[in-house]
């Protein structure tokens, strides 16, 4: 009797056992474009102060009671067709109970929880599966490129790239091959498999630049100076560049009192550019020269000119003998050239013949603007215009002067020469004519500054 009792007993364990076990998890996944967790209704913070992660329990039925083990559950809420479960970070398994439907313990989540993030458990019930859910065969795949106007090629397709660089589309479950080029860029190859349909499927690309050198050695020339590339201050000389994208590249060299030394070089794929300037050519200087001109006439004259000395420069001359007299003549003659009349000279007027005592005086006045160019070092080319007066006076025997006419000339001005910067020191010689009928000799020495 004993012993046919003790099946019987056995079949009734198993069976009640069997019929507590109504509950279990259909799925689990993680909802990345649910918000929830960080709504204003759905956050909530757990006992370290962080925003606690929430599991969306899927169910039509009610009263459930849920455990995490020493972590804790921070809240829960009973929503229409599902059950809010607050969970902290790092929580790797939970246990549902309830009255009637008996205990899961310890699911294991197949995923990691993260803080505020929104996830889904589906649950299914010995009365009823909550979710029914359609299998879904497609996934969407996304590249991220770098940089951003490469070219991809998925299964030997080209995908469109956006502006930043992201090539996305929806494709089928499966593995694809991807290839990614750009100019001055190694390609990139891969393989990629999708089979998530409740994820996007990223694949970020960072092409390796194809890269060269830039180094500009130490020399006398450029000793100190600074080294700028594509107008970045990169370092000192002796100088050489990590490694740059290959093409090409403006170097600056830069030294106080000298012009920037620029220069435009193509770097080449593992090739090392090398820039040395023979000379680095110094800055615009001021200077001021203070000036004597001689004319066989005879004539003197004395003046300043100030200006600025560089490749290219400029320059301001004022000359005078401190004569203005030709408002004051008594009148204008005219010297005998030649037409038969006797010796001496005729005034405009009634045409006397008045004595000449052998005397004269001179007016001498010009301001000249003009430009410099350097030759070589320490030669300028000086060319310049303006306008200048040179007039003479006859004296008679009573000490009446008359502007001689045949010899006085005014109009433009013009000068060529050479002006030498000797260390500091300026010398410049010139030539300078009024109106092309009258030449003198300019001598200038002076100081650049």
């Amino acid at each position: 009797m004993k012993r046919s009792l003790l099946p019987l007993l056995l079949l009734l364990v198993l069976s009640l056992t069997v019929t507590a076990q109504t509950i279990s998890v259909k799925s689990f996944r993680a909802l990345p474009m649910d918000m929830t967790a960080s709504s204003l209704e759905g956050k909530r913070i757990d006992q370290n102060g962080e925003v606690a992660a929430l599991i969306r329990v899927v169910t039509s039925e009610t009263g459930f009671v849920f455990e995490t083990g020493t972590l804790g559950i921070v809240d829960t809420k009973q929503k229409v067709g599902e059950i809010w479960v607050w969970v902290p970070r790092g929580s790797r398994k939970i246990s549902i109970m309830h009255q009637q439907l008996g205990v899961l313990r310890e699911y294991r989540y197949p995923i990691v929880i993260e803080a505020e993030r929104t996830y889904e458990l589906v649950l299914t019930t010995a009365k009823t599966e909550t979710v029914i859910k359609e299998e879904v065969k497609e996934q969407y795949l996304m590249f991220q490129l770098t940089p951003p106007d490469a070219v991809i090629e998925v299964n030997d397709k080209t995908w469109t790239v956006s502006s930043d660089g992201v090539a996305k589309k929806k494709v089928d479950f499966g593995t694809y091959t991807y290839r990614v080029n750009a100019p001055n860029y190694y390609m990139e190859a891969g393989k990629v498999t999708v089979n998530d349909p409740d994820s996007i499927k990223r694949v970020d690309v960072v092409l390796r630049p194809k890269s060269g050198w830039i180094e500009v050695p130490d020399s006398d020339v450029v000793k100190g100076a600074e080294v700028y590339i594509d107008n970045s201050l990169v370092g000192k000389v002796p100088y050489k560049s990590d490694a740059l994208n290959v093409g090409q590249h403006e170097v600056s060299i830069q030294k106080k009192g000298r012009e920037p030394y620029i220069a435009s070089v193509a770097v080449g794929e593992n090739e090392t550019i090398k820039v040395s300037p023979g000379k680095l050519v110094p800055k615009n200087k001021f200077f001021v020269t203070l000036n004597t001109a001689y004319s066989v006439a005879p004539q003197w004259s004395f003046g300043v000119s100030f200006g600025q000395m560089g490749r290219f420069g400029w320059f301001v001359s004022l000359m005078s003998n401190g004569g203005f007299r030709s408002s004051s003549a008594a009148g204008v003659c005219f010297a005998n050239l030649g037409d038969g009349m006797p010796d001496g000279w005729v005034y405009e007027g009634n045409g006397g013949l008045p004595y000449y005592n052998g005397e004269y005086m001179t007016d001498r006045n010009s301001i000249i603007v003009g430009g410099l160019a350097r030759l070589a070092k320490p030669v300028y080319l000086k060319l310049g215009v303006g306008y200048g007066s040179r007039n003479l006076y006859w004296l008679t025997e009573d000490d009446t002067y008359y502007l001689n006419a045949s010899y006085s000339y005014k109009g433009l001005e013009t000068s060529a020469g050479l002006q030498f910067d000797l260390g500091g020191f300026v010398l410049s010689l010139e030539a300078v004519t009024t109106d092309f009928k009258y030449l003198e000799g300019k001598l200038g020495l002076g100081y650049a500054f």
